[in-house]
């Protein structure tokens, strides 16, 4: 750096309180001028700015990007407003040999070594493939009802995780990789718009053997004891009575309670809720015999 000026021992700020040696010095790269301690600033060649801007970038692994790289353009900022700077080449699409700008990063996370023109009318025809994922189409419903359960089973950030993946509920594979098999599964075996899927073993995963289409009633005759209450029995449908010793049955039917008898233990009365619901052919789960 070059000493345009010597300012002798000043303030380097209005709030400092010790007076350094300071003067004006110049970068003989850019010209660009800026006050500095003395003799510190002289030592650097040039400023920060035209360091970085000379200091050599290592090469472009080009092992692990699905396009070919025609050239390096160093780094740049995507934009007038961007703070950040980022690693930029010419690339060229597999397909039509078209050469296009693009970030280094964004090459890495293609899935294929195709242009955005070339890759356009593959992404259109996979979204399509079974045309449900419209807002108008005749089974939007079904295609988001799909998404979600695959959403609660999967993503710990859905708001019913912990109710589903977090307990270790799971998505069998042929549905969670396979909205055509959901659908075909789901039209062959009553799916219509107002019913929901449910669980017949609350506890179970979603498969095509423990799964229904029912009602919003029957979701709710079929729903496991709530885990955030203080049940006085682990099985569903029976009941201690504070201050009883015995042991009470029930079940919901069309909104009613229907008392099933009062028994010894908590396993007579679960088997009894169970005979019921076979008896009487109901959509009810049963109880698990401990």
């Amino acid at each position: 750096m070059i000493l345009i000026h010597d300012l002798g021992r000043i303030y380097p700020a209005e709030t400092s309180k010790q007076k350094k040696h300071m003067g004006i010095v110049e970068c003989p790269v850019c010209k660009g001028q800026a006050k500095a301690a003395i003799p510190r600033a002289l030592k650097p060649e040039m400023c920060i700015k035209c360091f970085r801007k000379s200091k050599a970038l290592p090469a472009i692994n080009t092992s692990d990007l699905p396009m070919k790289l025609i050239k390096d353009l160093g780094k740049k900022f995507p934009t007038k407003d961007s703070i950040q700077s980022t690693r930029y080449g010419i690339f060229e699409c597999s397909q039509c040999s078209a050469h296009i700008e693009l970030a280094v990063n964004d090459v890495k996370h293609r899935a294929s070594g195709l242009c955005d023109t070339c890759y356009k009318p593959i992404r259109n025809s996979h979204i399509r493939t079974h045309g449900d994922s419209g807002k108008n189409t005749p089974y939007a419903s079904l295609y988001r009802r799909w998404n979600h359960l695959r959403a609660r089973c999967n993503n710990p950030s859905d708001s019913a995780y912990n109710d589903y993946g977090g307990r270790g509920i799971t998505v069998c594979t042929e549905w969670d990789s396979s909205y055509e098999v959901f659908k075909k599964w789901s039209l062959a075996n009553g799916y219509e718009e107002h019913l929901t899927i449910d669980r017949i073993d609350g506890n179970g995963n979603y498969q095509p053997n423990n799964c229904r289409w029912a009602s919003m009633a029957t979701q709710a005759a079929n729903r496991a004891k709530s885990r955030s209450i203080k049940q006085s029995s682990i099985y569903k449908g029976v009941t201690l009575k504070k201050g009883d010793t015995k042991y009470i049955a029930r079940i919901m039917l069309a909104g009613k309670s229907i008392a099933l008898g009062s028994y010894i233990t908590e396993k007579e009365a679960a088997i009894a809720y169970n005979k019921y619901v076979l008896s009487n052919n109901l959509e009810h789960s049963l109880n698990k015999i401990i």
